[in-house]
């Protein structure tokens, strides 16, 4: 437990992290695109961009693979972070340091290594119940080895300025392919996500499998478009949303759930990153969900 001081050096802090995506053949709707792979080779941006301004309604292209697993690394306040992450500030080597949000009394911050590796990602928000007035730290924490990347979930409570000790939700661990995309996310169960991509570097199939049961497809992509994906801007959006696609999928087919096909639609800035989201599905009635994000690019 800590005093008054260490409420003060909290408050600059925060953490969240993690989560990624899949797709299937079906009948699309009337409003989907033409479900097939880009042709045209990419258009790389001509200058670097930081993304200033989240916000994202979910984590975009990955949807739940429900497999009683993404509570124990609060994926749930991770996500939240991405709605309304504002004020990106970076270090010279376009490193997000932190960031403010939009909940109220709301914070992040991201430390990293000596090799610029992602070590902590702190997220230091009010707690959720009205008329309580503790506050919580959750953390998301990473280490590093050949081709893995371990990650420990836990949050701390903050009450009349004390700090709890630490408290674990969870573990889960990274399996890195040769070109450190991430192919296994498997937690401490077992239960695990295994994701498949195609020869361009993109998403393909996300399989997933509980504690105790057989291993089933849970989504397939289609369609990409040929502009470079968000997450590409940086490496540590990639660890965090875990979106490690060069480019932006058109269709999402959620193979468990009545093949719902999920249709994303971009709009791009001058250097052919994405801006403006929309996906669109219909689950008996016709749902759109809007997401935003806004670059600081050099010119």
């Amino acid at each position: 437990m800590k005093k008054n001081s260490f409420l003060f050096a909290c408050t600059t802090l925060i953490s969240i992290v993690l989560f990624t995506p899949s797709c299937k053949k079906n009948d699309t709707p009337e409003w989907s695109q033409p479900n097939q792979d880009a042709v045209a080779s990419p258009k790389q941006p001509p200058v670097l961009c930081d993304a200033q301004t989240f916000q994202l309604e979910k984590n975009i292209f990955e949807l739940a693979t429900d497999n009683a697993n993404s509570d124990e690394l609060n994926f749930p306040q991770l996500l939240s972070a991405f709605r309304g992450m504002n004020n990106i500030q970076y270090d010279v080597q376009h490193k997000p340091l932190r960031a403010s949000l939009d909940l109220p009394d709301s914070v992040c911050q991201f430390t990293y290594d000596a090799d610029g590796r992602l070590l902590n990602f702190l997220l230091f928000v009010p707690a959720p119940l009205p008329g309580v007035t503790a506050k919580y730290l959750y953390f998301w924490r990473f280490s590093y080895a050949s081709a893995i990347i371990n990650i420990t979930a836990g949050y701390r409570q903050l009450t009349d300025g004390n700090l709890s000790d630490e408290i674990l939700t969870g573990t889960a661990s990274l399996y890195l392919d040769e070109s450190k995309k991430v192919t296994r996310r498997v937690f401490t169960d077992g239960a695990y996500d295994r994701y498949e991509y195609n020869a361009k570097s993109d998403l393909a199939n996300i399989f997933s499998k509980s504690a105790t049961g057989t291993e089933t497809l849970k989504f397939q992509f289609a369609g990409y478009d040929n502009k470079q994906c968000f997450a590409n801007s940086n490496p540590t959006w990639q660890l965090l949303l875990n979106v490690y696609s060069r480019h932006n999928p058109r269709t999402v087919t959620e193979v468990q759930n009545n093949d719902i096909v999920h249709v994303y639609t971009y709009q791009y800035n001058t250097n052919d990153l994405p801006v403006s989201i929309q996906e669109k599905y219909n689950n008996g009635t016709n749902v759109i969900i809007p997401s935003f994000i806004h670059y600081a690019c050099l010119n």
